[in-house]
This record gives structure tokens, C-alpha cells and sequence, in this order.
């Protein structure tokens, strides 16, 4: 028993009344967390409720998207408005970098709206991320279930998703070059996205087709497997039940999607977080780098032996970069004609060839992320956008963009793992 302090006596034979304490108490969630995962589920969500709208008449066109999607951008950079955060001075000069590339190229090249939304949409939710207390963990896991309970519908109900959502016509609505090569597509007769179809064949595919759901298009399913499996691997790092489950449902997101290069860093990015404690931030430029060499090698050998279309995707960009001057090249003199299915040649387009390297290192958040901060998510990132923008325009999508630049901007100022569970105190038996 204790017994309460006096002033003269010292002991005072009062006893004291010990109060109890909770563990583990679990922590409130604030106003501007709860916003944050509203934002994250509105930007993850949008093109599919869009969609559902339009199959069920209310007619979209790439105007009322356009419009939506700049109020959940809006949105994302609100969270900053209310919340101010001191962002580290590397990531403000490079953004004030990238905008400068911005003004060359358009001064240069033309003016392109789509140019500086697309260079500034990841840099808006790092910062918006940055803003957090907690990470919105449970949004997360509940738009992962979402988007597996929608794929196994397509899957084993394709015509019921199709009556659900109908993504070939709303993406003829909202994109003139699918309503431009939609004739003879074998997904025409089914109402899925014209690339649910791989020429050739599938290769991963668990089902006749790829898998698209809540995303439309299989390539933006693969990624948002991605993205959700290097969150997953750092959020539950001391929890090797949880994170095997979340991980192996990103894994059989990315299969259903059929999108092979996801496949691949899921197992080797998670692989890797296994292997090694510890990584250096250097790895943040020179993943990329030898990315872009292992490209460069495939593309002088002829392509790849395993998948033949590869050496096809990547002379997309091979060959414009070998018939281009360099002096051209630095100030964005790249045609909108030239781009097709490359997203390195549109970076090179809105920030020109210096500004390229810049913008990929900050949407990896190289210059946000903090000294002690843990580098995978950043070097998984960067390893994730030189692939995408090699083989793809889709890493700008609000779709995967918003996810990936909320998790680099909390990564970098808070840990993002889960702390471990502490062992619960065992019961003191009461002394007879």
C-alpha cells in the first residue's frame, strides 16, 4: 500500500489511490487524417463512380472529368492549406525547378496545360501526405478489398461488370483516342477496355481477359497493386501474417491485371525488403539509372527473349531519343505525335531533357523524404516510375498518382511501419 507525502509528518497514513492506466490506447483519429483518406478514396474511386454514372444515364465527356478531377486535386492541395507543413527546402527549389522547365518548354515548344498538371499532380499529394498525423491504413485496406471484391466480379461476372460500369464506353466518352481505335477491338462485344485484350495472348491472366476493375484498364490495376504492395511492405513490417496477406492479394491483383513488369517488382521490391534492413538513399538515382540501361541494352539486342513485345514497347522511345538532337531534346522538342504509349518521352516534352532526372528523383521523394526516414519506399518509387514511364503515360493517372505521392509524403516526415505489439502485462494474483 502507499500512502500520501506530508509536508511536516512526512508520512501520511492516507492512502493514495493509483490510477489505471490503458494500453495500447488506441489513438484518435483527426479531422485532417479523416480528410486525408477521404481524399485518397476520392482520387482512387473517381474514374469508376464516374463511370457507373455514366452506364446508367448521366452522360460523361472528358470536360466533366476534367473538371472532377481538379476539385479532388484541389482537394489534395487543401489539406496543405489547412494544415501548413514545413516541406524541406531541397523539395521546394525543385519544384520551383520544375515549373522553370515548365515555362521553357512552353515557351519553346507551346503551351500545354496537361504538361503542368501532370508534373505538379504528385508533388500536391506529397505534400498533402506530409500533412498527416496517421496514416489512413484502414482506407487503404478497405479500397484494396474494394478493388478485389470488384476484379473478382469481372472475373467470374465479367457481363455483370460490364452492366455495372461499362468502362469501353465511358472511356470513348472521355478519351478521344480510344473512340478513335476502338473499331475491330475484341472487347467491343463485352463493353471492357479495348487493352483488356492482349495482342498475342495473355500471359499472366487468371481469366479470358485483363482484369481492370475499379481502375477500367488493366495497366492501372497493375500499378495500384504496386504502389499498395511497397505501402504494405513498410506498413507492416513487424507484422509478417498481415503483411503476407495484404502483399499476396497485391500479387494476385497485378496477375489478374496480367501486367507483367508489376509482377515483377512486386516480388522483387518485396523480396528486397526482406533481404536487406537497411538501404542507402543513394539507391534513390541509381535504380533508375540502371533501369534505364537494362531498357537501353534490351532495345540495342533486339528486344527482350522472353516477351516479344517489349523490344516493341521500348523502341517507342529508343527510336525518337536516337533520331533526336540533344539541343533539341533540352528544351522538350519532342511532337505530341512522337509520344505514344512512352511517358519518357512526355517528361522530356513538359521539362526537357535536364529537367527529366529532377522530376522523377522529387516524385520518388528524394528531396522530401527526412534523414532518418527508411529509403525502400523511395527507392521502390523511383524504381516504379523510370519502369512506368518507359512503358507508359499511366503513372500520371490521379488513379495511382494520389496513393503513391500520399505515401512518399508521409514516409518522409513519420515513420509509416506499424509499431510492434507490445506483449500484454501479465495479471499480478492477489496476495492471500
Amino acid at each position: 500500500m502507499a500512502y500520501a507525502a506530508h509536508p511536516r509528518m512526512g508520512i501520511s497514513r492516507r492512502p493514495v489511490r493509483r490510477q489505471k492506466t490503458r494500453w495500447l490506447k488506441k489513438p484518435v483519429q483527426s479531422t485532417q487524417d479523416m480528410l486525408g483518406g477521404i481524399v485518397l478514396a476520392a482520387a482512387t474511386l473517381m474514374n469508376f463512380a464516374l463511370a457507373i454514372l455514366n452506364a446508367h444515364g448521366l452522360g460523361m465527356n472528358n470536360a466533366k472529368v476534367t473538371v472532377i478531377q481538379t476539385a479532388v486535386t484541389a482537394a489534395a492541395a487543401g489539406l496543405f492549406y489547412l494544415r501548413p507543413t514545413k516541406m524541406k527546402p531541397e523539395f521546394t527549389w525543385a519544384l520551383v525547378l520544375i515549373l522553370l522547365s515548365l515555362v521553357i518548354t512552353s515557351a519553346t515548344q507551346g503551351f500545354n496545360a496537361k504538361c503542368f498538371y501532370d508534373m505538379l499532380i504528385i508533388p500536391i499529394f506529397i505534400a498533402a501526405g506530409a500533412t498527416l498525423e496517421q496514416f489512413p491504413v484502414k482506407m487503404l485496406n478497405r479500397l484494396t478489398f474494394i478493388v478485389l471484391i470488384v476484379a473478382l466480379i469481372e472475373i467470374l461476372k465479367p457481363t455483370l461488370y460490364t452492366a455495372i460500369a461499362n468502362p469501353l464506353n465511358f472511356l470513348m466518352n472521355t478519351r478521344s483516342w480510344v473512340a478513335d481505335s476502338v473499331s475491330g477491338s475484341a472487347g467491343n462485344d463485352l463493353g471492357l477496355y479495348q487493352g483488356a485484350m492482349r495482342a498475342g495472348g495473355s500471359k499472366f491472366a487468371l481469366t479470358d481477359h485483363r482484369v481492370g476493375s475499379v481502375f477500367l484498364e488493366p495497366i492501372s490495376l497493375g500499378y495500384f497493386a504496386l504502389i499498395a504492395s511497397i505501402a504494405y511492405n513498410e506498413i507492416y513490417k513487424f507484422d509478417k501474417i498481415k503483411r503476407a496477406i495484404m502483399v499476396g492479394l497485391c500479387l494476385f491483383l497485378s496477375l489478374a491485371a496480367d501486367s507483367r513488369i508489376p509482377t515483377m517488382l512486386i516480388i522483387g521490391s518485396t523480396a528486397a525488403s526482406f533481404t536487406f534492413r537497411r538501404f542507402s538513399p543513394k539507391l534513390i538515382w541509381v535504380v533508375p539509372l540502371l533501369i534505364f540501361l537494362l531498357a537501353l541494352g534490351m532495345y540495342i539486342s533486339g528486344g527482350s527473349g522472353l516477351y516479344s513485345d517489349m523490344g516493341e514497347r521500348l523502341s517507342i522511345t529508343f527510336d525518337v531519343l536516337k533520331q533526336a538532337l540533344v539541343s533539341t531534346l533540352l528544351i522538350g522538342g519532342v511532337s505530341d505525335a512522337a509520344f505514344g504509349d512512352s511517358g519518357f518521352l512526355y517528361l522530356i516534352r513538359c521539362v526537357g531533357l535536364l529537367g527529366l532526372p529532377l522530376a522523377l528523383c522529387t516524385f520518388a521523394g528524394m528531396f522530401s523524404r527526412g534523414k532518418k526516414a527508411p529509403a525502400f519506399i523511395n527507392i521502390a518509387a523511383a524504381g516504379y516510375m523510370m519502369v512506368g514511364a518507359l512503358f507508359g503515360g499511366a503513372i500520371f493517372s490521379i488513379k495511382t498518382a494520389g496513393l503513391l505521392g500520399m505515401v512518399i509524403g508521409y514516409a518522409g516526415v513519420r515513420p509509416l511501419a506499424l509499431p510492434k505489439a507490445l506483449p500484454k502485462p501479465a495479471k499480478r494474483r492477489a496476495a492471500r
